[in-house]
């Protein structure tokens, strides 16, 4: 699958950089995990089995380590004044770094991930605008997908490094999200 894929693609785009530690050979591993708002949009029953199936990939990555994520996005965003149309991933901050997420890090754990996610999930977009105290000409137009950004620190021996090219040294691929088992 190709990164440059639209993000109306349920996909993962992960990356791998070896962590620079004299008494451990370790690698980060960052799964980028993009949902498109018309999972979200359909019944309950569908974000949750998309939730589901994040859980089981990171469950089968990163079984015996401890990955922490979090809930953010892509949306469109226009200037009320010019007119001008933005795509902008991540936090949007109108002033002051406030920040504008739908979560922050959060510790995975397989036993809650789903209900915790589709909590979080629920009035996602007023997290991302929130602080409407804070004046800008840049307001949401439509959310494009919801990104479950997983990071996690795994030793040379994990099976997830295979997946990379070159053993995850520096590497990058972009792959379907699997089906549930």
């Amino acid at each position: 699958m190709n990164n440059h894929e639209s993000r109306n693609t349920l996909k993962v785009d992960a990356v791998s950089a070896p962590i620079e530690d004299p008494t451990r050979f370790t690698f980060l591993i960052i799964y980028n995990i993009n949902v498109p708002h018309q999972y979200l949009e359909e019944r309950e029953t569908t974000t949750r089995d998309i939730l589901v199936r994040i859980k089981e990939l990171l469950v089968r990555d990163f079984n015996q380590h401890h990955p922490v994520y979090q809930i953010t996005a892509s949306y469109n965003l226009t200037n009320s004044v010019t007119g001008e149309f933005r795509v902008w991933t991540g936090s949007f901050s109108v002033r002051d770094n406030t920040p504008a997420q739908i979560t922050g890090f959060l510790h995975f754990d397989p036993d809650t991930f789903v209900e915790e996610s589709l909590e979080n999930l629920e009035d996602f977009e007023e997290r991302l605008v929130r602080a409407p105290e804070l004046s800008s000409n840049w307001v949401l137009n439509s959310i494009n997908s919801i990104i479950f950004n997983v990071q996690c620190i795994v030793d040379r021996e994990s099976p997830v490094l295979s997946q990379f090219p070159r053993n995850g040294r520096r590497s990058h691929r972009t792959f379907a999200l699997p089906q549930s088992n």
